[in-house]
């Protein structure tokens, strides 16, 4: 199990990177980092946050009752 667990730390990890990447990258060459971009990128993360806990959340509802058969 802890195997399981240390690998979706790891894509965790990933996304995050990629996340602040892309934002600060594509913001590297603008004029000015602007409020609207910072909120835009942080309502992004949020956004992408919750769809990996909730395709967490039902991968581990779906094994849980699969294992219960």
């Amino acid at each position: 199990m802890s195997g399981g667990l240390s690998m979706q730390s790891h894509q965790m990890l990933a996304v995050w990177c990629f996340l602040f990447s892309a934002l600060f990258s594509s913001s590297a060459f603008a004029q000015g980092f602007s409020a609207n971009t910072a909120i835009f990128g942080l309502g992004l993360m949020v956004v992408g946050a919750l769809a990996v806990y909730v395709v967490i959340q039902v991968r581990n509802s779906l094994r849980s009752d699969l294992d219960k058969r």
